[in-house]
């Protein structure tokens, strides 16, 4: 047993025995027992009035007094308080129990009850003032000895509760030294600004307990601070609220409720000097995410401890400063009942720094310096979050989970729950997605550069979320280069914004100079960066890393590197840096994202396993073998070099069952011959033919071979094909020939596209690129032109039917709204995939008679549209349209003549993404257009009994202008550069229309109509659209398919119509060879 140990046991016995003691004592004849109401304070000094004695107030009784002392502990007694009331109606440096400690005094504060210190109230000129109020407080310079309980009365529900308010006041203020324990099994409230739950400055030899509830609600509020000193531990087995989050309260005209704005804390708990029992935040060992999904694992005992901080934080601080006026080193003991660790977390730790702009720290660990002295702070046993949460959150700023700053020292950090660090971005469009300008990074373990760690074992979850156009999310960074050893077994995963500018760095230890031990088994999504020195790299059992592994990631740029992979996977790119490596993949292991390589060598042996190898560089080993099972590729960008990929001074070895193949990152431009290997010795364990596999690209043609002349060498030739060859039409064409500089700089898409196996899957990926030719933004200003022509048009023929200015007969001056809907349909034809096309409008209108039988008005149409290409789901193109059109008619007996002109505005939003596998990339472009057009109409109204049939021509035009554009956040394989493009049709039309009317009363009726028409478009033509990409390379044409040039169109329409008003249904059907569009709309009409 350690010295330390043996003082904290001998200590606790005697803290039991004198609080036994004292229980058990019987009542003395100078005690005081408050039974009433009592106005006057009380001292154990004076007790009943009679000597010393012990003060006591049942749930009766109440001290209830204006001055600033309510009791006070002056001998060697004890004050109880049972469901009672102590209440200080001062307002600034009241005192609910004092202990003075003129003298050395032996007691126990034991509050069941209630005492409460309101402070100032807000109308008060004392309300900013420091008050200095305390719930509880020892004072002196002496030594008490006993406990503070602030407790649940035994067998009833009350318990204690310490309410105070004012500016920099204090729930229980230990401000002298104390042998005894602080235990709060009820709740400590602080509402003042800067005021704290539990307050020491001086040393508690002994241990400090909550099992209840410390709030510290005001700004700058902090649960507790310990700036003494604790010879026993810290156990936190309740629940420390400190801040105020954003709540909904009334306006101030009382009329609407509104968010209130967040109150920061200065913190939950605040360690300033040693704690010799270590540090614990009791819970039940399963995370918040694990409760969520097991209802037995959220009910398992004891609950989760909380510790829960609004604003920066920390929640959980171990650093000098404070109101403490001594400066020394911190110590914080280790926990033997908890594997010796010095800080263990099995509950809730929060910090959400939910103010604007404000940063978040979870737990803090530093030192500090102060007139040249440097001052540290040591975890002896280090941290232990063993199934708890340690969370931070950050609005518009940065985000730590586990910092530890300079100067501070923390053996080790062992995670088995959820460390969890996250920013949000107040600028995002929640509804577009696109990416704000501010959020913050997020760490969910920090280390700073005279900070120290030597060991990480993570085999929970540490996840980082990083919002914000240029935030960087990390998992853990060292920047001391203390971190020696690595592990995971468990989740490292991190995310920022899909197009975003930041790095996802999984784990940094680059500053490390030596050399790192680092093992994982579990998952790993991020890059990992280390340093020089000589590392030992260890992956298994299916451990995967997503992203790089580099080393010499740092200053040092020397080392010798031994990796091994043992059934793992590494999807990025190894980075081995200068110097002698060993390289050995076996048993199912793959990697994928190639090597880079500096100055030295490596040897390779893959067992049962994969390995690609990039192009980009010469890979100078000193031997490599591929066993049975294994497999080597080789991927081939889109460069001209032929340098030798592989280079090996002695032996390579292809055994038999292994295969050597190829893939592609690149578009060549040209025919190459590349040494894939150029052994001292190169040994096939089988023929060739059985070692080589053809590379499944369908646009290449490839072969291997050996050297004609040197059998050590393995060649590939490569040999691109033509359009011709990959039987592309003339769309493809075009952009085949032009879009191998684009793609060379993205080699995501490139390997997209050149890694497709046969003609299909090539043209479906090549189509994704391809911009847009369908016509279905023609089709969307046809339709758009079409139904305001329509509601013009059947309002016109409204005008016609009567004449006279007479309500009963004729038409009067109106205005009309129409609602408007319309779908088409078309089929996709050679290289065009189709599209379809839907929208809504509405149309309002008002017209007036400039003479008997002429009518002229005006009409203003919104409408919006979307398309779908046919390419891609959840690709659309939106399309927003206000037109204004002017329109008339006239009519000379049964003759009618009509024309309407207009010009509309057109913004457009298109969304195009590209999907290969697990690839998505999103182009989104936006850009303005105009359209302008109008249509002649003649015809002869005849009677036929009941009906009339009217016989017409109608001649329209409309001109589509769209400007040039540049889409974004596609990547450089994938934006494209629109230039400006027109389009235009021009329809001639001859049909017919049959209506009845059918009398209701003698102004109303109803109108029932049937119509159709034969148009032939004569502007059919196919346009053009030119089109590069924004990352470079030449300009490209596409054309689109020719429009049907025959159309029928059909619709009916029926109508209840009298003098003051009229409503209608139409709809209207128009059919080309594979297309097919449909409008509808519901007319309101009202006369003036």
């Amino acid at each position: 047993m350690t010295r330390g140990m043996k003082f904290r046991t001998a200590g606790t016995y005697f803290f039991a025995a004198a609080t036994v003691a004292a229980a058990l004592a019987p009542a003395q004849a100078a005690d005081l027992n408050i039974t009433n109401q009592r106005t006057t304070p009380a001292d154990t000094a004076t007790g009943d009035g009679t000597g010393p004695g012990n003060i006591s107030i049942s749930s009766a009784g109440s001290i209830i007094v204006t001055t600033p002392t309510i009791v006070t502990i002056n001998s060697n007694n004890s004050v109880t308080n049972s469901g009672g009331v102590i209440q200080n109606n001062t307002e600034l440096n009241g005192t609910g129990v004092l202990v003075n400690l003129s003298q050395s005094l032996t007691g126990n504060i034991t509050n069941s009850g209630n005492i409460t210190l309101a402070g100032p109230a807000a109308s008060s000129s004392n309300f900013n003032t420091k008050a200095f109020n305390a719930g509880i407080r020892l004072t002196g310079p002496g030594t008490f000895t006993g406990n503070i309980v602030n407790d649940i009365l035994t067998g009833t529900s009350s318990s204690g509760n310490i309410s105070v308010g004012g500016v920099s006041s204090y729930g229980i203020a230990l401000q002298s030294n104390m042998v005894g324990n602080i235990t709060n099994n009820g709740t400590i409230s602080v509402s003042g600004a800067g005021s704290y739950g539990i307050f020491t400055t001086g040393l508690l030899t002994g241990s400090i307990t909550n099992t209840g509830t410390i709030g510290a609600t005001a700004t700058n509020g902090l649960g507790a601070y310990v700036g003494g000193g604790v010879s026993g531990e810290f156990v936190n087995r309740g629940t420390i609220l400190a801040g105020a989050g954003s709540q909904l309260v009334s306006n101030k005209a009382g009329t609407s409720l509104v968010p209130s704005d967040p109150v920061p804390a200065l913190g939950g708990l605040w360690f300033a000097s040693n704690v010799g029992g270590g540090v614990s935040n009791i819970g039940n060992g399963f995370t918040s995410a694990q409760q969520q999904a097991d209802a037995a694992k959220a009910s398992a005992t004891p609950t989760d401890a909380i510790v829960s901080v609004v604003g920066s934080g920390p929640a959980i601080q171990f650093m000098q400063g404070g109101p403490a006026n001594t400066l020394a080193n911190i110590a914080i003991g280790v926990r033997a009942a908890d594997g010796n660790y010095s800080f263990v977390n099995r509950g809730v730790i929060n910090a959400a720094g939910s103010v604007k702009g404000l940063s978040a720290t979870g737990i803090n660990v530093q030192g500090t310096q102060s007139n040249g002295v440097t001052y540290t702070t040591t975890l002896t046993g280090g941290i232990l979050n063993a199934g708890g949460d340690i969370t931070a959150v950050a609005t518009d700023g940065v985000s730590t989970a586990i910092h530890v700053g300079n100067f501070g020292t923390v053996s080790g950090i062992a995670n088995s729950g959820d460390i969890l660090s996250n920013t949000s971005d107040t600028t995002t469009n929640t509804t577009t997605g696109a990416i704000g300008s501010k959020g913050g990074d997020a760490y969910g373990i920090l280390i700073e550069s005279q900070g120290s760690v030597s060991v990480l074992n993570n085999s929970g979850r540490i996840l980082a979320n990083a919002q914000g156009l240029n935030s960087n999310a990390y998992g853990v960074v060292d920047r001391s280069g203390t971190l020696t050893t690595f592990l995971n077994s468990g989740s490292i995963a991190l995310t920022i914004p899909t197009g975003g500018l930041g790095k996802i760095t999984a784990v940094d230890l680059s500053a490390n100079t030596t050399g790192v031990s680092f093992t994982n088994t579990g998952t790993v999504t991020g890059g990992v960066r280390l340093g020089g020195g000589s590392n030992a790299f260890a992956m298994s059992g299916g451990g995967t890393i997503t992203g790089d592994v580099t080393f010499q990631a740092g200053a040092a740029k020397s080392g010798n590197n031994v990796l091994t992979l043992d059934n793992a996977t590494i999807s990025g790119r190894i980075g081995l840096g200068n110097g002698t490596h060993t390289l050995t993949l076996k048993n199912r292991s793959v990697v994928s994202g190639g090597l880079s390589q500096g100055t030295g060598t490596f040897s390779l042996a893959l067992n049962n396993s994969q390995l690609t190898i990039f192009d980009n560089q010469t890979f100078n080993a000193t031997s490599a073998t591929v066993g049975s099972g294994s497999k080597l590729n080789f991927d081939i960008g889109g460069g001209a070099t032929t340098a030798t990929i592989l280079a090996a001074s002695g032996q390579v070895t292809l055994a038999a069952g292994s295969t050597v193949s190829a893939s592609f990152n690149g578009i060549l431009t040209g025919p190459r011959t590349i040494n894939v290997i150029q052994a001292g010795t190169l040994t096939l364990g089988a023929p060739l033919s059985q070692i080589i596999v053809t590379p499944s690209s369908f646009i290449n043609t490839t072969t291997f071979a050996l050297n004609a002349t040197n059998p050590n060498i393995l060649q590939l030739t490569i040999a691109p094909k033509t359009a011709q060859q990959l039987n592309l039409g003339p769309n493809m064409t075009a952009i085949y020939a032009k879009f191998a500089t684009a793609l060379n700089q993205d080699a995501a898409i490139a390997a997209g596209v050149a890694n497709q196996s046969n003609e299909a899957a090539f043209k479906v990926a090549l189509q994704k690129l391809v911009p847009d030719t369908s016509g279905a933004t023609l089709q969307s200003a046809l339709n758009s032109t079409d139904m305001t022509a329509g509601a013009i048009r059947r309002r016109l023929i409204a005008v016609a039917k009567n004449g006279a200015r007479d309500h009963a007969l004729g038409d009067v001056p109106s205005f009309w709204v129409q609602a408007l809907g319309d779908s088409s349909n078309q089929s996709p034809k050679g290289e065009q995939p189709g599209y379809s096309l839907w929208g809504l409008g509405i149309s309002l209108g008002a017209d007036t008679q400039l003479a008997d039988h002429t009518t002229l008005g005006l009409a203003l149409t919104e409408s919006w549209h979307s398309a779908g290409l046919n390419i891609l789901q959840n690709s659309p193109v939106q399309f927003y349209s206000t037109q204004g059109t002017v329109y008339g008619r006239t009519q000379v007996g049964e003759f009618y003549a009509q024309a309407l002109a207009g010009a509309g505005y057109n913004q457009y939003d298109q969304t195009r993404r590209v999907k290969f596998d697990t690839l998505t990339r999103v182009a989104v472009g936006k850009w303005n257009g105009l359209q302008w057009g109008g249509s002649v109409e003649v015809g002869y109204g005849a009677a036929l009994d009941a009906y009339k049939v009217t016989p017409f021509a109608r001649a329209t035009y409309v001109k589509l202008h769209e400007d040039a554009y540049a889409e974004k956040s596609g990547g450089a394989g994938v934006n494209l550069l629109l230039a400006a493009k027109n389009m235009k049709s021009a329809r001639g039309s001859v049909g017919l229309i049959v209506d009845r009317d059918f009398p209701i009363f003698y102004d109303s009726y109803v109108e029932a109509e049937l119509r159709g028409n034969f148009t032939r478009e004569f502007k059919n033509s196919p346009y053009s659209v030119s089109a590069s990409f924004v990352s470079g390379g030449p300009a490209f044409t596409n054309v689109s398919n020719a429009r049907g040039a025959n159309r029928v169109v059909g619709g009916f329409g029926i109508a209840h119509k009298d003098s003051y008003s009229s409503v209608s249904l139409d709809y209207d059907a128009e059919i080309s060879r594979g297309f097919v569009s449909h409008i509808a709309a519901v007319t309101i009409r009202f006369r003036f």
